[in-house]
């Protein structure tokens, strides 16, 4: 049996340690920046989705962020609250509300996208820029594969 410590399935160099604590970091880091504009937490993943695909409905952003419909709500109803979001009932289901992104929202994308690429430009600098690639390439891949997973793999003691 393996212990899993050279192969990064267990142990202090277990990949989902390793992406735990790289998230928890970049999550501080956000908040930190943008805490004076109300966003923090994973609330600024939700206006990056946004961003990139307005108009959507809570239910299709919480299938896209992975994450339960609670947390969608919370972060709906702050960035709501907030100014940056309005919701509208849906034309083709009467259940369904759209997220859309308001003005004060979209005048805060630039500022938005500086912190973000300040952040990897930061969490990056040490690799050159075929590295850069080979490891987002790596990441993509990954992510590929786990949303094609049908069960996760146990750690082995």
């Amino acid at each position: 049996m393996s212990t899993g410590k050279s192969n990064g399935e267990c142990g202090p160099h277990s990949i989902g340690r390793l992406l735990a604590h790289i998230n928890k970091h970049t999550r501080r880091y956000m908040s930190d920046k943008l805490e004076s504009y109300g966003i923090g937490g994973p609330t600024y993943g939700f206006l990056f989705y946004l961003y990139s695909q307005d108009g959507l409905t809570e239910s299709e952003i919480t299938d896209h962020m992975l994450v339960d419909k609670a947390t969608t709500t919370r972060a709906i109803s702050k960035l709501e609250t907030l100014g940056y979001v309005k919701r509208e009932q849906s034309t083709e289901d009467r259940r369904a509300f759209k997220v859309f992104l308001t003005r004060k929202a979209l005048d805060l994308k630039p500022l938005l996208a500086r912190v973000r690429e300040d952040w990897v430009a930061f969490v990056l600098g040490d690799f050159n820029a075929a590295e850069k690639k080979l490891f987002l390439d790596y990441l993509s891949r990954i992510e590929e594969r786990l949303q094609h997973r049908e069960e996760k793999p146990e750690c082995e003691q």
